[in-house]
């Protein structure tokens, strides 16, 4: 194997390793949002316009933290590429 496909594998490794172990991270993250849901009051109706914007904000991590892993998985792999 030529060292190209030698770096494109280390790189698909790298970034399957990467993707596995942020999943593992965002499974942590989910019982502090939920505290924190529960501690700011985001289930009720009477919450007031920046409890609603700090309930949005916490409500974003995961899926900021899904695209921050998959950006990071496919830069690692894109990185290698040479056209």
């Amino acid at each position: 194997m030529n060292n190209k496909g030698a770096g494109m594998l280390l790189a698909l490794i790298t970034a399957a390793l990467l993707f596995m172990v942020g999943m593992l991270v965002v499974d942590f993250f989910k019982p502090e949002i939920d505290n924190f849901r529960t501690s700011m009051g985001c289930g009720g109706n009477e919450t007031s316009d920046g409890t609603k914007v700090a309930c949005l904000g916490g409500d974003l991590t995961i899926p900021y933290l899904m695209i921050i892993i998959i950006s990071t998985a496919g830069g690692v792999v894109l990185s290698r590429l040479t056209l």
